[in-house]
């Protein structure tokens, strides 16, 4: 794997809260205070509670904000201004939820980060994860009698005494375009957030990409080598 090609494809990330009773004009509310700092372009109410939609200009990226009985979703796909916007976003809309409905702490997150990246030195990602990192032979392969269109694996890090998270990891050929990896972290971080401290929330996001962008790059980086020996 290359890892001068990492490219951020998506972020999501949940704050979960003890339950409330939101009050809808609360909500539009918190829509037209934050419409211009949000660039928001739709308000709709869904069950318990109600979705904002920023469409960035001149591009394709979407951020998605979900607000609802006992958690706040933010969504981001297709980004281009790095995880430090997104957690800009996420900070902007916490605080002025948790204001709004003095929400006494946050309990939990869970993060999902996505990127991509190119495989090395062949030009397929299915030959390197197949190939190269897993080994598999074509007559291994033959079994399934049919081709494959994608190829993957999956890690998964339980929470310990030293790590309170973990970590369901995702490593797979892109289906739309075999010339990129697709790595997936989903996160879980079970320490309770204080209202005082949000910082804690751009740690985890930062914890969660990290993890991607160092070790599992370093893990498969080192099957560059054994193919070129």
């Amino acid at each position: 794997m290359n890892p001068e090609t990492i490219t951020d494809l998506g972020y999501i990330t949940q704050l979960f809260y003890p339950p409330q009773i939101l009050n809808k004009g609360l909500l539009r509310k918190i829509y037209v205070e934050l419409g211009n700092t949000l660039n928001l372009t739709e308000c709709k109410e869904i069950p318990n509670g109600f979705r904002f939609v920023s469409q960035v200009p001149e591009s394709k990226e979407t951020v998605e904000y979900l607000i609802t009985q006992d958690r706040i979703t933010i969504r981001d796909q297709f980004v281009t201004g790095g995880l430090e916007l997104f957690w800009r976003r996420v900070e902007t809309l916490s605080k002025k939820a948790q204001k709004s409905f003095k929400i006494p702490v946050f309990l939990s997150q869970t993060c999902l980060i996505r990127i991509l990246a190119n495989p090395k030195p062949v030009n397929d990602s299915r030959q390197f994860i197949g190939n190269m990192v897993c080994s598999f032979q074509p007559q291994n392969l033959s079994l399934f009698e049919r081709p494959a269109q994608a190829v993957g694996l999956r890690f998964y890090f339980p929470r310990t005494s030293t790590f309170l998270y973990d970590f369901n990891v995702k490593i797979e050929s892109r289906v739309a375009d075999v010339t990129k990896i697709w790595l997936e972290n989903a996160a879980r971080f079970f320490r309770p957030i204080p209202i005082d401290n949000l910082s804690v929330i751009h740690d985890n996001l930062r914890i969660a990409r990290d993890f991607l962008v160092k070790n599992v790059t370093n893990f498969l980086t080192q099957y560059n080598k054994r193919r070129e020996v």
